[in-house]
């Protein structure tokens, strides 16, 4: 989600509106106008934001995972492994829906989700895959 500041609003015309009719470039691609526009206020002085959902491949906006570690056996030959997440954007992403879509390579596998997602606080989100290993590593 990018974000954008309006100026120099005409006096006359209504601010949010006007936000909407605003065409934007990010990077090289032009949308329209924003997604919706906030007022916000700031030590008295009011602000317009618009709010763009970007739709191409924008590597700021994805999110990754950090190191994945070894937790443990779980169950008959299988490891659960975690990694937290990084880049959720707050409070626009929804938590759950990202770490779902976010894939991930370890242990010379591809895998395009997590087997489940914990919300475990302030920027902490994390996600755990249950990988099938050898007998030796988990009886």
């Amino acid at each position: 989600m990018y974000q954008a500041k309006l100026t120099n609003i005409p006096y006359e015309e209504d601010a949010r509106s006007w936000c909407m009719k605003m065409a934007i470039d990010i990077h090289g691609i032009t949308y329209d106008h924003p997604d919706f526009c906030t007022q916000e206020r700031h030590y008295g002085t009011v602000s317009i934001i618009g709010h763009c959902t970007v739709t191409s491949n924008e590597p700021t906006c994805k999110t990754w995972w950090g190191n994945h570690e070894k937790k443990g056996c779980h169950g008959s030959h299988k490891m659960r492994v975690e990694a937290r997440m990084f880049n959720h954007q707050e409070p626009w992403d929804n938590w759950a829906e990202m770490c779902y879509s976010t894939p991930s390579q370890f242990a010379w596998q591809s895998f395009a989700h997590p087997d489940t997602c914990e919300n475990k606080g302030k920027n902490d989100i994390t996600g755990s895959w249950f990988i099938n290993v050898d007998e030796s590593e988990c009886p």
